[in-house]
């Protein structure tokens, strides 16, 4: 059993981002929504509003950066874009 409490969604754009990064930094992005599943409700290091005016968060992880927004009501951490932060 997953000691998880949430679940995690990537879009497809992110998910590719990702396959694409070298077989390290792959395992950095890894280990970050490992913790961000862990604790889904920490403090982002900014916010914005998407189109559908939801509340999305971003965290920079090392040269990265990674939106999502949490659905409390299904416990799932949704991952909207992971890419570089420059």
């Amino acid at each position: 059993m997953s000691s998880y409490k949430y679940e995690l969604f990537l879009e497809s754009k992110a998910f590719s981002f990702v396959l694409d990064l070298p077989r390290r930094e792959g395992r950095f992005i890894e280990l970050a929504l490992d913790n961000l599943l862990l604790h889904p409700n920490q403090e982002p290091d900014y916010t914005r509003s998407d189109d559908d005016g939801r509340r999305v968060l971003s965290l920079i992880v090392g040269a990265y950066v990674i939106d999502y927004w949490v659905d409390e009501a299904v416990r799932r951490v949704n991952i909207t874009r992971i890419e570089s932060a420059d």
